[in-house]
């Protein structure tokens, strides 16, 4: 009796320590009425893209914050119950209508919920710019920060990024247009002063082809809570998209792994392809994966960049345990 006591208690532990994964493969299935957010309110355009999303864990409902505009750039706000039906604020919640810094945004938060403090990433390249503020109400309203990071040397635009911490360190992979748009790694004591890493250099490792694009870095979130390293291999998985020729277009949407953010294996083949059509029609791009128990969700932008038009799109997947 004592042996099966033990048995069955050692079970269910190993049932509380499962986590669930986003695949690394292209087992994912788009969703049958892609794109599930479309630009329709006024100050949008047409373009919506950009998107950070999250999951929240208390109210059990995805937020999303994205880049509306084309030309006049700022950041909206979203909500759904099952990442296919969306309720957007009316309004931007960051970066209208001055066109001060809406572009590229990304959310830091310290729990799996939206409680507490948020710290809000954006862009303005008109002149190159990176600007953080802060939200105590979910993202609905944000203050501004005093900052400072400087593009690399070779760095001429700001790109997309994602900010994270490791006990007292912040880190940042960041996209930026160095000849072709590129990741570089940054790190930080506070999250607001950020130094470049790896004696300037791009992460080249993460560029499939010579003269290539690549940028977008996400990690994934397991049911909301942001997880750069996965517990099955401790590795990083990094999702990105990036083109497989020199040139800044078409790009598709890859994963690759690393010990030490610095040198990279990507994934051989895209885990997502860009369908040369439709909202697709020469990007899949921003990659945003996470789990919810366990399916998988990625969200990223389809775009149309000869007539300025953006989509996010989603596909899913069931997740795994490897």
């Amino acid at each position: 009796m004592r042996f099966f006591q033990l048995s069955l208690f050692l079970l269910s532990m190993t049932t509380l320590v499962t986590s669930y994964y986003p695949p690394t493969d292209n087992s994912w299935l788009r969703a049958p009425d892609n794109p599930v957010l479309r630009p329709a309110l006024s100050w949008e355009e047409n373009c919506v893209c950009e998107n950070v999303a999250l999951w929240d864990e208390t109210n059990r409902e995805f937020v999303l914050f994205y880049r509306g505009g084309w030309s006049t750039q700022a950041v909206g706000r979203a909500t759904s119950p099952d990442g296919l039906n969306w309720t957007k604020s009316p309004l931007p919640v960051y970066g209208w209508p001055t066109d001060a810094d809406g572009g590229e945004p990304w959310v830091y938060r310290e729990s799996n919920d939206l409680s507490g403090t948020l710290l809000l990433y954006t862009t303005n390249n008109h002149p190159p710019h990176v600007f953080i503020s802060s939200s105590i109400d979910s993202g609905m309203t944000w203050t501004a920060l005093n900052s400072s990071i400087s593009p690399p040397p070779s760095g001429s635009l700001w790109g997309n990024r994602i900010v994270w911490k490791e006990g007292s360190q912040w880190l940042m992979l960041h996209e930026v247009m160095a000849g072709p748009w590129q990741i570089f790694l940054y790190n930080s004591s506070d999250g607001l002063s950020w130094i470049v890493q790896n004696d300037g250099a791009p992460l080249s490792s993460l560029q499939l082809h010579a003269g290539g694009m690549y940028g977008g870095p996400r990690f994934a979130s397991i049911d909301g809570t942001l997880t750069p390293r996965w517990q099955s291999d401790n590795l990083y998985h990094l999702w990105m998209h990036a083109t497989n020729s020199s040139g800044g277009l078409p790009t598709d949407i890859y994963h690759a792994t690393s010990s030490d953010l610095l040198e990279w294996t990507v994934t051989p083949g895209p885990a997502v392809t860009h369908q040369g059509r439709g909202f697709e029609y020469d990007q899949a791009a921003g990659p945003v994966p996470l789990t919810v128990g366990n399916t998988a969700y990625l969200f990223y932008d389809g775009d149309n960049n000869n007539v300025g038009n953006c989509s996010i799109g989603l596909v899913t997947a069931a997740a795994t345990t490897n």
